[in-house]
């Protein structure tokens, strides 16, 4: 078995995971979000973010090393393809701990978000939706072809602002559902299998404790599958429950309540685009399809 890392930086997060392979097969050995990380501020990586950052990465190689990683990537999304002066940010993690960070383009993370998933899905096709703070890619293919790739220019930082009232600190719900219904246009009215991804933890922690019982999935490594009827009053519970609540539910990583019912608007809103006759929260992202290239 090899054990590789992987250390994902993400605008408002670092993940830090290490797998054991073997083959096609994939145990999650380890993982840490650090929700703290931040990169984010107004398209420049202050002082303050990289220290930060920095502290945090000089954690996860200590990790590694005490583990015995046999090899780590380190990827970078959209903060480091946007902001003036990644360039310095990645040079200086080159410097401390002779890492390279790959940023990933639209097309990169496309594809790392097909290639895993098109080991389990047999002879269905499918599509696949990931959000970013900043927008949100879609695949669809089946397991011989990544078919088509989508990416919108919206993500659950973009809703927040653009909806958010900042004097009661609440969304507007209903401004944000009809924009939403007015601006993702996508010619895909077949029945097919949408996986989303990022919060199959959050599903089978909270959903119990909210008092949800899911429906078993029939793909591999992937617990749990429903209809949108099901999604509809999974999002409205979760808009009626305080936050405080939610944040005790998930206290693994309580900072990412504060924005999933929003995420969870804009899966639904795919959803219904797309007429999916089923949805399935994935066990795989797109660190699953850098995986399956470097073995």
């Amino acid at each position: 078995m090899t054990n590789i890392s992987i250390i994902d930086i993400w605008t408002l997060s670092i993940k830090h995971y290490i797998f054991g392979v073997e083959g096609t097969h994939k145990d999650t050995l380890y993982y840490k979000r650090y929700s703290e990380a931040n990169l984010w501020n107004n398209w420049e990586i202050d002082d303050a973010a990289m220290e930060r950052n920095i502290h945090i990465l000089k954690q996860c190689m200590q990790k590694n090393s005490e583990d015995g990683i046999n090899k780590t990537i380190a990827v970078g999304t959209q903060i480091l393809r946007t902001a003036n002066n990644a360039p310095i940010f990645c040079q200086k993690i080159k410097d401390l701990f002779w890492l390279d960070i790959k940023v990933l383009s639209h097309e990169d993370e496309a594809w790392y978000l097909y290639k895993w998933l098109a080991n389990i899905v047999g002879n269905h096709t499918f599509w696949a939706v990931n959000i970013w703070w900043w927008s949100t890619e879609i695949v669809s293919g089946d397991a011989k072809q990544l078919q088509k790739s989508i990416q919108i220019e919206i993500g659950v930082k973009t809703l927040k602002t653009m909806f958010r009232d900042n004097k009661t600190n609440t969304i507007d719900r209903n401004a944000m559902e009809e924009y939403l219904d007015e601006y993702i246009q996508i010619d895909a009215s077949h029945q097919s299998i949408l996986f989303i991804t990022w919060v199959l933890d959050f599903y089978l922690s909270v959903g119990p404790q909210l008092g949800y019982q899911f429906t078993e999935s029939t793909f591999p490594n992937h617990p749990i599958i429903f209809d949108l009827k099901f999604m509809e009053g999974w999002i409205q519970t979760l808009r009626t429950t305080d936050i405080a609540t939610l944040r005790t539910m998930y206290s693994k990583d309580p900072w990412f309540v504060d924005n999933v019912a929003i995420g969870q608007t804009l899966y639904y809103k795919v959803a219904q685009k797309f007429g999916a006759s089923q949805i399935c929260p994935s066990q795989y992202d797109l660190t699953d399809g850098l995986i399956a290239e470097v073995v």
